[in-house]
């Protein structure tokens, strides 16, 4: 089961998609996924494969998160021109670390899950 949300983080509306595999009623998932950005297609992935690996994983029983982080795809925000080193230099020294950060409490907050792994590239 999809289900697409919206949720806060740092005054801005960012866009997530929550892939629910088939669980018993009450039943609380071990490991939960969170796909991590990996530039600028947000929650697509860079070639396109987060939505794939999501439903493969979902299939296996383990709830996925993809979202788009400020300023890319469905998401409020802005991000500067700059030259693409510049922007793939920002992302590796945190630009959206805090976007991530909410991302991992919102995630808590509707799957519950024990765990949680971050997978990206």
């Amino acid at each position: 089961m999809l289900e697409a949300f919206d949720f806060d983080s740092q005054g801005n509306r960012l866009s997530g998609i929550l892939h629910r595999p088939a669980l018993s009623p009450g039943q609380t998932p071990d490991i939960g996924i969170i796909f991590a950005n990996a530039g600028a297609r947000g929650r697509l992935g860079s070639t396109f494969q987060y939505p794939l690996y999501a439903r493969a994983f979902t299939a296996l029983g383990y709830p996925c998160l993809r979202f788009d982080p400020h300023g890319i795809g469905d998401s409020e925000g802005n991000i500067e021109i700059s030259a693409m080193p510049d922007f793939y230099g920002s992302l590796q020294t945190g630009r959206f670390v805090k976007d991530t950060v909410n991302a991992i409490s919102e995630f808590k907050k509707r799957v519950k899950p024990k765990k949680i792994v971050l997978l990206g590239i």
